[in-house]
């Protein structure tokens, strides 16, 4: 069986991402495309490495694997906690400059970074959910949407009682 991609990359790849924003958007280097680049491939590269292999994870010999709803999730949450780390960093950038040099460019990259890797994250987290539906048997699909069915049914039969219970209460008091 092969490893989870959540428990065994995640972590290192948000640390890469942490690393790597901080110190391009913290570091006084005097060649700004390199600053820059290193800003977005910095969080831009783990998450593109993180949906890869959960794809891959998708995949095994003995044929398809289905990815649990978390994992499929976590890749929108990943690039949120990247786009939280770009505002972090933007912040940091504005209060080290204090009222003299602010760098525009650099809160500007640190902003496109967290919007761009917020959309990829949504596309990529879309991409991972309609190809988990397709390796999904029609029979089970079914099953499964049964299932979700009798559990919303179940939870509003059992809000009708409370309120029933609730208003014959108030209504005896």
């Amino acid at each position: 069986m092969k490893k989870k991609a959540v428990i065994t990359l995640l972590p290192y790849l948000m640390v890469i991402s942490f690393i790597g924003i901080f110190a391009f958007s913290l570091a006084p280097l005097n060649e700004k495309s390199i600053k820059y680049l290193g800003i977005f491939l910095s969080g831009f590269i783990p998450i593109l490495v993180y949906h890869y292999f959960l794809k891959q994870q998708q995949f095994s010999k003995f044929g398809a694997v289905h990815l649990s709803d978390s994992e499929v999730d976590s890749i929108y949450y990943f690039g949120f906690v990247v786009t939280l780390l770009t505002l972090i960093a933007s912040i940091l950038t504005l209060g080290i400059s204090g009222n003299q040099n602010i760098d525009l460019q650099t809160i500007g990259i640190q902003f496109g970074l967290g919007l761009f890797v917020t959309g990829y994250a949504l596309v990529a987290r879309l991409h991972l959910q309609v190809s988990n539906e397709s390796n999904i048997e029609p029979e089970d699909a079914y099953a499964n949407y049964v299932d979700r069915v009798n559990g919303l049914l179940g939870r509003v039969d059992l809000a009708y009682s409370d309120l029933d219970q609730l208003l014959q209460k108030i209504w005896t008091d």
